[in-house]
Parts: structure tokens; C-alpha cells; sequence
């Protein structure tokens, strides 16, 4: 497992690396968003171009993080690109806290089937909520349906496993409380992370309005979401 500190260093290899993984995860950006999202003012949306332009600061992230496969140049567009190696992430019952992106592995298959975000709480809360769902007598979403509890009603029905063969594992996590949260609203060349405009920055700050949430918490939402996106695309889609 591995934890990325504020200063550190890319190799030669790890940047080409970076800029193929940027390459792929940009054509299935642009699938994505023609088959997945269905209302074309949402494909038009700002976020949407937010997202594309921020699709190397992700990719470095996953480089870094040492959370891909060891040569992604054979793979095709419907492999996954993510080390299959739950041991190269860190479980989210470490960081408990911690807001970001997060993956969901299958332990008796040994393959991830989900990406999933959180902010304004931790992980280990995220996680809860999963496992009352999983639990319900009717399933909210496909996740749940494929993977009930052992204590559900639906446990002996046809399923790709248990709730409970699942691993929850950080994708890219990150402190909210952290000074280098409190850099979110800035550009990455002002010691943010974002690749953004001054435009953009408003942009942020004046959504997610049903949230009813301070502006720093509407960064870290959208640095979720960023996160969370990149390593779905990355999973096998």
C-alpha cells in the first residue's frame, strides 16, 4: 500500500506512464459521456468539461499511487487497468476519516466491481450506509441486488456473492481537515490541485446548492467526484 506526502517525486516512467493512462482514461471520458450520460444538456455541461481537463491530475494520482497494472499498453478499451492486488491499497478501516474516492474489491472473484465517492463525512460512514443497504429487503441499485447481506432477506437469492466477501479500499483519499484541503479553491499552480480557471473556481462555488454546505466543503465534493470518476473509468466498464 501506498500514501502519497505533498512533495512527492515522479520518475521518467512514471510520467510516461501517467500520459498514456491520460490518453486512455480520455477515450473513455468521451464514451462515457455519449452512452452513460443521456440528457445532452448534462453532456454540455460545464462540469463535464471540468472533469476532462482535470484527467491528468487524476492519472498522476493513480501512478503514484502504484494502483495500475503493470503495462497498461496491451490492454484493450474494456480491461481494467487496476492492479488486481488488493494489498497495493490501503483499507478505508485505516483512514476512517478520510473523504475521497473509493473502491469496492471482490474477494472471492479478486476483481474491483465499484468506485464509489465521499465528502462532508468518512469513509468507515460511507461504508455503513453500504452495508444497511445491502441488508435491505429490496435493492436500491445493482451493487446491492448482485451482493446482498448474509443477514438479508434476499441472501440465498441468485447473487455474484456476499455483501460481506467485499473490501472497501481507498482510491484516492484525501483530509479534509488538512491545510492542503483549505488550497482546494486554488489552481494547481498556485498550490491547489485543480487544473482551473478563475471562471471555473465561481462556477464551483455557486453549485451543489442543495447541499447547503460551505464553499470549502463544495471543493472537496468536487474533488471526490473527480477521483471517483477517473477510477470508474479505469474499472472495466
Amino acid at each position: 500500500e501506498m500514501r502519497i506526502g505533498p512533495g512527492a517525486e515522479a520518475t521518467d516512467d512514471m510520467k510516461r506512464t501517467a500520459d498514456r493512462l491520460g490518453q486512455i482514461l480520455r477515450l473513455r471520458f468521451k464514451v462515457f459521456r455519449k452512452e452513460r450520460i443521456r440528457q445532452k444538456s448534462r453532456r454540455d455541461h460545464w462540469s463535464m468539461n471540468f472533469a476532462f481537463n482535470n484527467i491528468p491530475v487524476v492519472a498522476a494520482v493513480m501512478v503514484l499511487s502504484g494502483h495500475l497494472k503493470s503495462d497498461i499498453e496491451c490492454l484493450n478499451e474494456r480491461d481494467s487497468l487496476l492492479i488486481t492486488d488488493s494489498g497495493c491499497f490501503v483499507k478505508c478501516s485505516e483512514t476512517p476519516d478520510q473523504e475521497g474516492a473509493y473502491l469496492y474489491f471482490d474477494m472471492v472473484r479478486r476483481v474491483f466491481v465499484r468506485s464509489g465517492k465521499v465528502a462532508g463525512r468518512g469513509f468507515v460512514s460511507r461504508g455503513d450506509e453500504h452495508v444497511a443497504a445491502a441488508k435491505a429487503a429490496r435493492p436500491s441499485s445493482t451493487l446491492y441486488r448482485l451482493y446482498p447481506s448474509k443477514n438479508s432477506p434476499r441472501a440465498n437469492k441468485k447473487r455474484k456473492g456476499h455483501f460481506e466477501s467485499l473490501s472497501q479500499v481507498v482510491a484516492a483519499g484525501f483530509d479534509a481537515k488538512s491545510e492542503q484541503a483549505d488550497m482546494l479553491d486554488k489552481d494547481y499552480k498556485n498550490g491547489g490541485v485543480f487544473i482551473m480557471t478563475k471562471e471555473e473556481v465561481k462556477l464551483i462555488k455557486s453549485s451543489m446548492k442543495n447541499l447547503n454546505c460551505s464553499a470549502k466543503v463544495k471543493f472537496t465534493h468536487m474533488l471526490a467526484y473527480q477521483m471517483e470518476l477517473r477510477y470508474d473509468l479505469a474499472l472495466s466498464p
